[in-house]
C-alpha cells in the first residue's frame, strides 16, 4: 500500500515536471532512470523549441551533445547572416560546412 502510493507520487511529480520532488521519491535504479529519461525528454523538447524560435541563448542552455552545440553555433551564424553581419558570421564559422554557409550568402 505504501509502495503503491510512493510510485503514484513519483509518477505524478515526473508528469508535472517536478523532478526534484520526483527524485525524493526514488528508491532504486529504475526510479532514477524514469526521472532521468523524463528530464532528458523535456530538455530535448525545449532545445527543439528554442532552435525553432531562433532563441540562441535558450538553445545554448539546453544543448549538451556535440551535435546540439553545433546546431546552436549554426543558428548563431544564420542569425548574424540574417542581420547582415557577414564579418561576424565569418568569425563565428569554424567548420567547413559553416564556412560554406557563410560564403554562400
Amino acid at each position: 500500500e505504501l509502495e503503491a502510493a510512493r510510485v503514484e507520487w513519483l509518477e505524478f511529480h515526473v508528469k508535472a515536471g517536478e523532478y526534484e520532488d520526483a527524485l525524493q521519491m526514488c528508491v532504486d535504479d529504475k526510479d532514477y532512470a524514469l526521472v532521468h529519461d523524463a528530464q532528458e525528454a523535456n530538455r530535448g523538447e525545449w532545445l527543439a523549441h528554442s532552435l525553432a524560435s531562433e532563441d540562441v541563448y535558450s538553445a545554448g542552455n539546453y544543448a549538451v551533445t556535440e551535435e546540439e552545440l553545433a546546431a546552436v553555433e549554426d543558428l548563431k551564424i544564420k542569425k548574424e547572416l540574417k542581420a547582415g553581419n557577414y564579418g561576424k558570421a565569418k568569425k563565428l564559422a569554424k567548420t567547413p560546412a559553416q564556412h560554406e554557409l557563410v560564403d554562400a550568402s
